[in-house]
């Protein structure tokens, strides 16, 4: 086992292996399909401390050195990161600022950016094909988002009560179906899976 914080940490050494004495502040991380490749992003508040807001890492698996990086907007709040089964395209979405950012791997540069209505994206998913992500959002919401050339919106609806939070999503093997679970603010003990 070994541990990485994207940080000038302390670390000490046990067999070879290295391990961070400082967290990590990574909200999500995925591997590269060919295992060469840690991605990680970093929000805003959590990461002030390590001067490292709003960035998408791209991390050496072997050595846990930060090879590459984009940096985002200010305000961004980087939350959700999913890559495509090629390895080429990272989408990260926004917790607070409802953003989604497309990014290619090779040089960590910024395709495009989207805004959605309905903000606060808590998890996303992408279709098999590719073609479309869905992403679950607060107060009830559910995002579709086209990720062909520059991505755009195709449907923000509400799904759920407004006292609701959604925060899981998956999609059907076919693509044509998004799957979300939500639960009650008062009541966390309740949650109930929705099909859209």
């Amino acid at each position: 086992l070994s541990s990485f914080a994207p940080s000038s940490a302390q670390t000490s050494t046990t067999n070879g292996l290295s391990f961070s004495t400082t967290e990590s502040y990574f909200m999500d991380v995925v591997f590269s399909p060919d295992g060469l490749y840690i991605y990680g992003v970093t929000g805003d508040e959590q990461a002030e401390v390590l001067d490292r807001e709003n960035q998408v890492l791209k991390i050496d698996a072997v050595t846990f050195a930060v090879v590459d990086m984009y940096q985002l907007e200010d305000g961004f709040d980087a939350f959700d990161l999913k890559i495509t089964a090629d390895g080429k395209t990272l989408y990260t979405a926004g917790l607070n600022s409802g953003d989604i950012a497309k990014i290619k791997t090779a040089k960590m540069t910024l395709v495009s950016a989207i805004s959605t209505q309905t903000g606060y994206l808590v998890d996303g998913a992408i279709s098999p094909d590719e073609n479309y992500a869905y992403y679950s959002a607060g107060a009830g919401n559910v995002v579709k988002v086209s990720l062909a050339g520059d991505m755009s919106i195709v449907s923000e609806i509400q799904v759920s009560d407004l006292n609701r939070s959604i925060y899981a999503t998956a999609v059907s093997l076919d693509g044509t179906t998004g799957y979300f679970v939500d639960y009650q603010f008062a009541n966390p003990s309740t949650p109930r899976i929705m099909k859209v």
